[in-house]
């Protein structure tokens, strides 16, 4: 895996690719294992790249919302043969198939057979040695200046998954995540990030003020924006495999291996996992700032596992491409109070949605009642993506197959005249919006 990453860095050298990412970048230039440093001049968030369906080089390009900021930045296409690639080598926020229509007839699986998933184990019981216990933990400010620089309206704290109880190595355990505090009504409720793949909270943020994380905040949320174990990139490695979503998701989600999951994800810890990530940022809050409302997102802090100390009647998932498609994966599994997917969800193989998205399928939260989807929409020259976010050109079909209502599917979110895709996160003319989702 690192030698493959190492040899498509040289690969995009030698094609003047000249990006830099930080070590969870959503990026369709570099790898998982990407260890360049974001240029601190430049706080430019996560785009995503998802590359969804056959679509070509410029589709399977680096999608990063943040560079699009930069004025018109065009991007990197991915060397011609990029599709060949079997697993998160590629660093791709890939959620579809890289060659979406080659499904041949039949091969969607009925959604009631497409996982035989392993049981879930969803704890991580050396969360009890957390440093929540220690009686005195204190944050770090969020940076105001630079790579990930966000000026808050209320409190605004950093701090990493190491710092927060869990192992220092696991996947992206150092990268930091971001805490805010409400401000005006405050809504007794937690919206919880999930970023794209290969991405980082900090390049979620589109502008220092006009950003995503500030509008929740504004419209009277709590907010974390977490980390996880974003390298394996869904679409690529679920190459032409419908149900291989719902393996990767469950995976990814819960830190356990599913049954038949890629055997690049069978190395898996819970503590990389989505739910003990929420967890323990959650505790470490209610510790860092006692007085901040943050010990109401805990529902049983004697709970066996991560799903059953979190709150999750308070708690709103969102995410970004790749983290969208985690956000709705959870709610399958949890009561949340609420669905944002922005860009998202991706999940198709041509333009059929993935089974697991289906509106039969049981989910702890109704797609109907309680999702929410926000995206620039596609065009098509007949059933061929043409224009538009051409990287996630499906999302309306799987919307559609989760049964969502039709009043909470908007597909229209202004791009800044830059890159699809990144929009719906990327560009702060959508500042105004993004409130709305919430509620």
């Amino acid at each position: 895996m690192r030698c493959t990453t190492l040899v498509l860095s040289l690969l995009l050298t030698a094609c003047g690719t000249s990006a830099t990412v930080d070590p969870g970048r959503d990026s369709s230039a570099l790898g998982p294992d990407a260890s360049a440093t974001p240029d601190a001049t430049e706080p430019v968030p996560d785009g995503g790249a998802e590359a969804e369906g056959g679509l070509a080089a410029d589709a399977l390009a680096l999608a990063d919302a943040g560079d699009t900021e930069d004025a018109a930045l065009a991007p990197d296409a991915l060397p011609p043969d990029s599709s060949a690639a079997p697993d998160a080598a590629l660093g791709l926020d890939a959620e579809a198939p890289a060659d979406a229509g080659a499904l041949e007839d039949g091969a969607l699986e009925d959604a009631s057979a497409a996982v035989d998933a392993a049981p879930v184990d969803t704890g991580f019981s050396p969360l009890d040695a957390g440093p929540w216990d220690a009686g005195a933990v204190s944050g770090t400010s969020c940076p105001t200046t630079g790579q990930g620089a966000i000026v808050a309206s209320g409190t605004c704290n950093v701090f990493t998954a190491e710092e927060s109880g869990l192992p220092g190595t696991g996947e992206n355990a150092t990268v930091p995540e971001y805490a805010l505090g409400p401000t005006g009504t405050v809504q007794n409720a937690l919206v919880v990030h999930i970023h794209s793949s290969l991405g980082s909270p900090a390049r979620q943020i589109a502008d220092p003020t006009q950003n995503f994380y500030n509008a929740a905040a504004q419209a009277g949320f709590h907010v974390l924006a977490i980390t996880y174990r974003s390298n394996a990139v869904v679409g690529i490695t679920c190459n032409n495999d419908p149900p291989c979503f719902e393996r990767v998701r469950r995976t990814l989600v819960t830190g356990v291996a599913a049954a038949q999951a890629p055997r690049s994800l069978m190395n898996i810890t819970v503590d990389e996992g989505i739910l003990a990530r929420i967890d323990a940022a959650i505790r470490y809050m209610a510790a860092a700032q006692p007085s901040g409302g943050w010990e109401q997102f805990i529902a049983n802090p004697a709970g066996a596992d991560a799903a059953q100390r979190i709150a999750w009647n308070k708690l709103i998932a969102t995410g970004h491409s790749q983290g969208g498609g985690h956000a709705a994966f959870l709610a399958q599994l949890e009561p949340v109070r609420r669905v944002v997917q922005l860009s998202s969800t991706c999940d198709a193989t041509g333009s059929a949605p993935a089974p697991w998205t289906a509106a039969t399928r049981s989910w702890a939260t109704s797609p109907r009642t309680r999702f929410v989807g926000f995206a620039a929409p596609t065009q098509f020259s007949g059933n061929t993506p043409s224009g538009g976010d051409t990287i996630c050109p499906w999302h309306v079909a799987v919307w559609n197959n989760m049964g969502m209502d039709q009043a909470n599917q908007h597909d229209d979110a202004a791009t800044c005249g830059a890159d699809a895709h990144g929009a719906s996160i990327g560009c702060p003319a959508n500042f105004a919006r993004w409130s709305t989702l919430f509620q």
